[in-house]
């Protein structure tokens, strides 16, 4: 059995009838049919799905921009708190209250100290590491020592002393 070839796309412009057929056996069919809504149908369903995945790109994006905007107001927040900490040593600073102020003074006290007990013949570093040895000179280096680890944290010579009567 010979297989049979089927056209699929063929487009007929005239018709005409004989009385002899050239093609023996051959027989003309036409068959006429009614236009399926189907590639409307489909191209109205793509359209809804383009459609559902905007709005939803849309949504999501909403939601990507809603956890900025909370991220960023958290930052805010932090920054704020920040600022308002560096303010408060800022002005613990300028009254003469923070550690690093009392450090600074106690520096430029014991300068003065030293040239206060400083022989005519003596340079000031010789002053200064004789006033060190002094019981003056070692309260106000334990001062500036004490200053100092206030500033960065560290127990004072007081903290110590109480930590170890207990």
């Amino acid at each position: 059995m010979r297989k049979r070839r089927v056209l699929r796309k063929l487009k007929i412009n005239e018709i005409s009838g004989v009385n002899r057929p050239a093609q023996e056996g051959a027989v003309a069919v036409i068959m006429k049919r009614q236009e399926d809504d189907i590639p409307a149908k489909l191209r109205a369903l793509r359209e809804r799905r383009d459609g559902a995945q905007d709005e939803l790109a849309e949504l999501e994006g909403l939601r990507e921009d809603k956890e900025e905007m909370n991220n960023i107001e958290t930052e805010i927040k932090d920054l704020q708190a920040a600022i308002t900490q560096r303010r408060q040593e800022l002005a613990m600073n300028k009254s003469g209250n923070g550690p690093a102020e009392i450090r600074k003074s106690a520096e430029g006290l014991m300068d003065a100290y030293a040239e206060s007990i400083r022989k005519s013949s003596e340079t000031f570093a010789a002053a200064y590491v004789r006033a060190c040895g002094t019981e003056v000179g070692r309260d106000i280096l334990q001062t500036i020592d004490d200053a100092y680890r206030t500033q960065v944290g560290e127990p004072t010579s007081h903290d110590l002393q109480k930590l170890a009567a207990s």
